[in-house]
């Protein structure tokens, strides 16, 4: 990604240090953060085990090219709730493309949310299986223009530079006007759910390392057990 909180690495964020912070837990499975006011489960389901389609382990080329729907939905089952983004084509015709490729063909299935900041975003995108990772490092996106503002509650690519988009993804977490202005082009918007995005967890000051999840993917992720994940992710017309 191309703005002010991004470091060196590979659409690695600039990690701060995290406030101290208590939790208070309930009957119903919540944690209540002391610090944001927060409520997130903790009693979520279990990570489902990661098992890559053969269209993400070796793409198909022609459907990569084909253009999605105008509009559909994704929904996002995350282990603090679910997630309704309505797309659109017509927003940013190539990254719209590959976000449908990528959902029809399961490759958002078992995945965490590997970069959380507490009001900025939440970032997801790196497969848990290196081979995967390996395969799409490759086939980076041109950029799309910038039609829409990063608002609260949109969703958009992460890249490192001009056309180097590939299959990382993050929702605002607040009004972040003036990505745009650096290229960060929005694909769709939360239209249920937005109220799950504050419970997931943050992930600073977990000394998290990007570049290890692309070289040990799910041995090395499995150690941060606060994280959270994405279940499933499905296309809905």
């Amino acid at each position: 990604m191309r703005f002010r909180c991004f470091a060196t690495g590979l659409f690695a964020l600039t990690l701060i240090a995290a406030c101290d912070r208590k939790a208070v837990s309930n009957d119903d499975g919540l944690t209540i953060d002391s610090v944001s006011g927060r409520a997130r489960m903790t009693i979520r389901p279990a990570l489902p085990p990661l098992a890559p389609s053969a269209a993400v382990l070796v793409p198909d080329t022609a459907a990569l090219r084909s253009p999605a729907p105008d509009s559909f939905n994704i929904v996002f089952e995350t282990s603090q709730g679910d997630i309704d983004v309505a797309v659109a084509r017509s927003w940013a015709p190539r990254g719209v493309d590959r976000l449908y490729y990528l959902t029809t063909h399961g490759f958002f299935d078992a995945m965490r949310f590997y970069k959380v900041q507490r009001d900025f975003i939440a970032q997801f995108g790196f497969s848990g299986d290196t081979r995967v990772t390996a395969v799409w490092d490759t086939m980076s996106l041109e950029d799309d223009a910038a039609t829409q503002r990063n608002a609260a509650g949109t969703l958009a690519f992460a890249s490192n530079g001009p056309n180097t988009r590939t299959t990382q993804l993050f929702f605002n977490l607040s009004d972040n006007s003036g990505l745009e202005q650096s290229g960060v082009a929005v694909v769709g918007r939360v239209v249920r759910g937005k109220d799950v995005l504050p419970r997931l967890y943050d992930v600073h000051g977990q000394g998290l390392g990007v570049d290890r999840i692309r070289k040990e993917g799910n041995a090395y992720l499995d150690r941060f057990t606060n994280l959270d994940y994405i279940l499933r992710a499905s296309v809905k017309r």
